[in-house]
């Protein structure tokens, strides 16, 4: 194989092999789950033998078809999930279609078959791929890149993998590129999400400080009437959180435990509490029925 080769394919090389990396990750978390568990409830709706089958559906539709339709996606199959309402009904109607025999070892087998086509064509990209089209199901914002579907893919399976991982009561070392795709996604759509008009006169920037390999700091800042995140610290921070990923997912995006419970029991450690009622204003989560609109990670 030839430099220039090399070269073509450097950054879906990179892509290829995080998805891989997590793909793994769930595959060995899914080959954990005990049998007699499956029929267990998995949080408030789900049993655990509804995990595979969401992710094998999910990586099917947002990631296959869009990466290997690009432009050509059929109309019929371009929709839209524009409100959290949205999206729990698309999971109900995918969840409905599930055959009756369907088993959880069924389920992976489909998740596995999924990842493979989504490999082979992955293994036909260049670099100059990841700028081409590819549809993007959520929040209107209709087409993007293949770029920006991959990003999509790897924060979705980071963020199931991470939630399942902590109801199974294991402590893993989660991949770490993952983690900071995940890790900047979420904060960018929190960026764009600010309520500005709440944030009042001053500059609100809340500091999310993350422990462990794949941790630093990151600031949201909620000024001149909108929300932009900015990598790094921030001298002028309003509130700062210093807490691990994992529980920034399950407790701050999944709410699997009470955030102020999470406070007490120092999950999560916290400085400028008395700016929490603002922030909570500034970053309140929507309605149900609220449409949305933007982006994860742009274009």
């Amino acid at each position: 194989m030839t430099g220039t080769t090399i070269d073509n394919r450097a950054a879906v090389s990179v892509l290829a092999k995080d998805l891989d990396d997590i793909w793994a990750f769930i595959d060995r978390l899914l080959d954990s789950v005990p049998a007699d568990s499956w029929s267990k409830r998995y949080g408030p709706d789900w049993t655990y033998a509804d995990v595979p089958w969401h992710l094998a559906y999910f990586d099917r539709i947002m990631l296959a078809e869009v990466l290997e339709s690009g432009a050509e996606l059929p109309q019929p199959q371009r929709f839209n999930l524009h409100s959290m309402s949205a999206i729990n009904r698309w999971n109900d109607q995918e969840f409905a279609r599930r055959p009756a025999a369907q088993t959880p070892q069924d389920s992976i087998r489909d998740l596995r078959a999924v990842h493979g086509r989504i490999r082979r064509t992955l293994a036909g990209m260049t670099d100059a791929d990841l700028e081409r089209p590819a549809f993007n199901h959520f929040f209107s914002a209709g087409f993007e890149t293949v770029r920006s579907a991959l990003r999509g893919g790897l924060l979705h399976s980071w963020g199931e993998a991470t939630e399942l991982m902590t109801r199974l009561g294991r402590h893993d070392a989660v991949p770490e590129a993952a983690t900071r795709n995940a890790i900047e996604g979420y904060l960018t759509f929190m960026a764009a999400s600010a309520d500005a008009s709440r944030a009042g006169d001053r500059p609100f920037v809340l500091v999310l400080d993350f422990t462990g390999p794949a941790g630093g700091p990151y600031a949201v800042r909620v000024e001149n009437g909108k929300g932009r995140l900015v990598p790094g610290p921030a001298d002028d921070a309003s509130l700062t959180f210093r807490l691990d990923p994992v529980v920034f997912n399950t407790v701050m995006i999944r709410r699997m435990q009470n955030p102020m419970l999470a406070m007490l029991t120092g999950k999560i450690h916290v400085k400028g509490f008395s700016k929490m009622p603002l922030m909570q204003k500034v970053f309140s989560p929507p309605s149900p029925d609220k449409q949305l609109t933007g982006s994860l990670y742009g274009g």
